[in-house]
């Protein structure tokens, strides 16, 4: 195990502050990912430990009834990147409101029905979140995630993903096949009344 493993790497873990139900369980491993280097480590780890691996963002819609036996990997990759007028590129662990509220104050439209979801970016594809007659799917444009079967980051348009009623093809997939990494929207400069 690496010296990078074990400095981050928490046994016995509590998970009341990773999930929003606060609930008092623990996980056997729990590790921080800050970039695709440390993904790539966590995940071999619970391949090389025949461990389960789950994946927690903002960690709603997670209820843990009892201990979790294998490794939870929070994912904390963060970043904004505009590319040209209307698209953005947003790391799997940016927090979903705070990128409503940016794309706001950038003049950027069409997320504001989705303000006030929990969780994270990387979730939004998984479960195709929306409210109020908007659906992410509208927006996005791509999603990078790692595929711990080929241990690579790969791309998937948005045709690719499968979207329905909160569902997508990274929710389908044998659970930790895809880790999603970031997500590119395209928005619009025109504010919709």
């Amino acid at each position: 195990m690496s010296a990078m493993r074990l400095a981050k790497l928490l046994e016995n873990a509590p998970l009341e502050g990773h999930t929003t139900f606060g609930v008092q369980q623990r996980a056997r491993y729990l590790i921080e990912v800050n970039d695709l280097h440390e993904l790539y480590e966590a995940v071999e780890f619970a391949r090389d430990n025949h461990l389960e691996l789950l994946v927690l963002g903002g960690g709603s819609n997670v209820l843990f009834v009892r201990d979790f036996p294998g490794l939870i990997v929070i994912i904390k990759l963060v970043g904004i990147v505009r590319e040209g007028a209307n698209k953005l590129c947003v790391a799997a662990g940016e927090n979903w409101h705070d990128l409503v509220e940016w794309t706001l104050a950038n003049h950027l439209y069409g997320l504001e029905n989705l303000a006030l979801i929990p969780g994270t970016v990387g979730a939004a594809p998984i479960q195709n979140i929306g409210a109020y007659g908007v659906e992410v799917e509208q927006f996005v444009t791509r999603v990078r995630a790692f595929d711990t079967h080929l241990a690579e980051a790969v791309d998937f348009e948005r045709s690719d993903c499968d979207f329905a009623y909160r569902d997508s093809l990274f929710k389908r997939a044998p659970r930790g096949r895809y880790i999603v990494l970031e997500v590119e929207f395209e928005l619009s400069a025109v504010d919709f009344p």
